[in-house]
């Protein structure tokens, strides 16, 4: 689930850009016209290797994001940019202003959150939760084991951790089941609290969720049979008395709100061919089946209440993946490919209902024209 980005001028470096004359005549096919300007980590001087590039609009011609070593801005399609050494050195961010920064690396398996309020220029721990969790039952030590899957934060000092818990076999105090945190800023103290809020059913598997404010909240699960349903809570996380069904015997993962209109939803899976929307709040949900060879939807950008693009991964070339791009312009009733050639994308976010960007590898593409045709900007050259 995408944050709320802002754009931010950077008091940084501004580096000369390079251009690009040679790219192999397979990897021409994916390009509809080029205007490369290959990035470059300010403080060794590299081009863009080994980190993926991320990248956002915040303006017409505003383009904020993080790769290669570096948070970067730039107000103008990289003709100029500003940078910050260092950037996100994680793929897990959970909450992202460009300013503030939270992150969760992926190679951790307890909860160890990281905050940057530099432009991630550097980062300082700011929650760590171990796996492991022992309660006392009738004199008994039990140990319990958390999966920390589904961390948002509504601002860089709220945010919600949902967990599935595992009990020992027997233990009644503290029940195997979708647990419910809440992590919150002490500033007189300066810490970050962490509180249990809520326990809800075992037959829940948290996958996605989405606070609108710091009361009413949307958290997407699913249960052993495979069905997925929407959890709504109207008093910050305590309750969730709201239970709507979406999908029979078809699990979700991926859950996007119109930030613009948070009645609008779309729940989708990774690896399915089914997008599912909801116009009330989730209260009621209808799907539409893309027809598509490729095996999922890696990313979907919900621009307004009726424009939305999805990104269908094709396969996965030397340089990125490549993909095609597709749109709806009636809320999700129906949808059909709107890119002429693949491009290389695995995320996509859109400034407007004809402006927006894609991203995969070291590979940033502009489109202009509602994702018929792309243009590069960022290319990995060697």
């Amino acid at each position: 689930m995408k944050t709320p980005k802002t754009a931010i001028y950077l008091a940084g470096l501004l580096l000369a850009m390079l251009t690009a004359g040679c790219f192999s005549e397979n990897n021409r096919l994916l390009f509809d016209y080029a205007d490369v300007e290959p990035l470059v980590n300010p403080a060794t001087g590299a081009l863009t290797t080994g980190d993926k590039i991320y990248g956002w609009m915040s303006g017409d011609s505003t383009i904020v994001g993080f790769g290669g070593g570096y948070a970067y801005y730039t107000p103008n399609l990289f003709d100029s940019i500003y940078a910050v050494a260092n950037g996100v050195a994680y793929e897990r961010i959970v909450y992202n202003d460009f300013e503030n920064i939270i992150i969760y690396p992926e190679a951790y398996t307890d909860l160890q959150l990281e905050e940057s309020n530099n432009f991630g220029e550097t980062y300082t721990n700011k929650l760590y939760v171990s796996k492991f969790e022992n309660r006392v039952e009738n004199g008994t030590t039990i140990t319990g084991t958390h999966s920390f899957d589904v961390v948002h934060f509504v601002n860089k000092d709220l945010g919600w951790v949902f967990t599935s818990y595992v009990a020992a076999q027997g233990a009644s105090v503290f029940a195997s089941g979708l647990k419910v945190y809440q992590v919150v800023k002490d500033a007189f103290n300066n810490q970050n609290l962490y509180s249990l809020l809520a326990e809800l059913s075992p037959l829940y598997q948290p996958a996605d969720a989405y606070f609108l404010n710091t009361f009413t909240g949307y958290l997407l699960v699913n249960d052993s049979a495979g069905n997925a349903y929407l959890l709504v809570s109207n008093d910050g996380g305590l309750t969730w008395p709201n239970v709507y069904p979406i999908s029979n015997g078809v699990p979700l993962n991926k859950l996007e709100v119109v930030y613009a209109t948070p009645n609008y939803l779309y729940a989708y899976s990774k690896t399915g061919k089914q997008i599912f929307y909801s116009s009330d709040s989730g209260q009621n949900w209808q799907s539409y089946n893309l027809l598509i060879a490729n095996g999922g939807m890696s990313d979907l950008y919900a621009v307004d209440s009726q424009y939305a693009y999805a990104v269908s991964v094709a396969y996965t070339d030397d340089i990125a993946s490549v993909a095609d791009v597709y749109q709806t312009t009636n809320g999700g009733q129906s949808w059909q490919k709107v890119n002429q050639n693949r491009i290389y994308a695995d995320a996509i976010d859109f400034y407007s209902q004809l402006k927006g960007v894609a991203t995969s590898g070291n590979v940033l593409q502009l489109t202009t024209d509602g994702g018929k045709t792309w243009k590069v900007l960022v290319y990995p050259l060697e």
